[in-house]
């Protein structure tokens, strides 16, 4: 049997709390999954406030006063996990300390693009380091991978992960739900669920379940949760209320829910819809802890919702432009309501082992493959 090799991970994290909330929650869920995977090899340095790292001087006794925490660390890994953390004056500093021991694995998030220039600039610092950079999604890898210089052994792909046991299918608490909304079992509910904002689809979901409502062919009930953000807040609130007045018991808004009653909601709907077109994102939540409830799925066919074709027969694919899609989700949701060719309750409770991949325990398993492999690739350098 192979012995494994003795090793000792430094993770730089923010615990600032301001930047994308998807992206806070993600880099919380990751830091626990950290230390249960590495009890006794990982040590964590939290850092204050990330847009410090815009502007702050490469020189400064901050700086250096983390640079010197993971110099006598001597770690033989250092994690930089923060989706905003600007890594290039720590790791300029670990330059100047003449500390090239350690390999460097940056956890990538959906900002990839936003930032580039500066991940261009920060390559002096680690160019011929042993390094690895892991996102979200193969779509995303391929990306990421394109603007290296033999990037693709370079770049790996993990999945963010859910609680899989808390969004596990519940026949009791659907038949609860069901029961205090007035839904009988014959009709079909969609759910929308997550950030009420433009890039997410909600104005073209919207448009299309009232256009089916309008033709009153389909038995149907539609209930949208989630949370605003400042810049659209009214124009979103001012659709969701034309919906309510138009559609009237067939529409309902819960507003954002806490996640034991979304888990609760995913086990009472039939279909969860999420016609995103906001490409800065690598994973998509939402699909991941419906399906994981072994909820039929219709979703968007781009970078960050591409993986979730691993689970076979349970998603249903819309062009990730916006006219085409509202006409292809208006199309697919029609045929849902007809033929009713989702999971049955009792086919849910089957299904939660293929959505396995997405649980925290799949994760663990990954990350202690990843770091025990030996002599990662070395960097050398982004595209010009």
């Amino acid at each position: 049997m192979r012995r494994l090799t003795p090793i000792k991970i430094v993770v730089v994290c923010s615990n600032d709390g301001e930047g994308w909330k998807s992206c806070l929650s993600a880099e919380k869920d990751l830091q626990r999954l950290y230390k249960l995977a590495f009890p006794k090899q990982v040590h964590f340095i939290y850092l204050g406030n990330p847009r410090l790292f815009d502007s702050i001087e490469s020189g400064s006794k901050y700086i250096y006063s983390i640079a010197l925490k993971i110099y006598r660390l001597a770690p033989t890994h250092i994690v930089f996990l923060s989706h905003r953390i600007h890594s290039a004056p720590i790791l300029q500093a670990l330059d100047h300390l003449q500390f090239n021991r350690a390999s460097f694995l940056f956890h990538i998030f959906g900002n990839w693009q936003i930032r580039l220039r500066r991940w261009r600039r920060t390559q002096e610092y680690f160019r011929g380091r042993r390094a690895l950079f892991l996102t979200n999604s193969t779509a995303f890898q391929k990306m990421v991978s394109a603007s290296m210089n033999s990037g693709q052994r370079r770049v790996k792909t993990a999945p963010l992960s859910i609680d899989s046991a808390r969004f596990r299918f519940s026949a009791s608490a659907r038949a609860k739900v069901r029961r205090q909304m007035k839904i009988s079992e014959k009709e079909t509910v969609v759910l929308f669920a997550g950030r009420l904002i433009r890039e997410k689809g909600l104005p073209l979901f919207i448009k299309s379940i009232q256009q089916l409502s309008d033709q009153k062919q389909h038995l149907f009930r539609v209930i949208v949760c989630g949370g605003f953000e400042e810049n659209e807040a009214d124009e979103m609130k001012r659709l969701l209320l034309q919906a309510s007045r138009k559609m009237g018991s067939q529409f309902r808004f819960l507003g954002e829910l806490r996640v034991a009653q979304l888990a609760k909601l995913y086990s009472a709907a039939d279909v969860f819809v999420s016609p995103s077109l906001y490409d800065f994102e690598s994973f998509g939540f939402g699909p991941a802890e419906a399906l994981t409830s072994g909820l039929t799925c219709v979703l968007t066919d781009w970078l960050g919702y591409s993986d979730f074709s691993r689970i076979p027969g349970l998603v249903h694919w819309l062009p990730a432009n916006e006219r085409k899609c509202q006409e292809a989700l208006t199309r697919t949701l029609a045929q849902l309501f007809r033929t009713r060719a989702f999971q049955s309750p009792r086919g849910r409770f089957r299904l939660y082992n293929n959505a396995r991949i997405y649980s925290h325990s799949a994760q663990i398993e990954r990350l202690q493959k990843l770091f025990h492999q030996p002599n990662w690739p070395v960097f050398h350098g982004f595209k010009s």
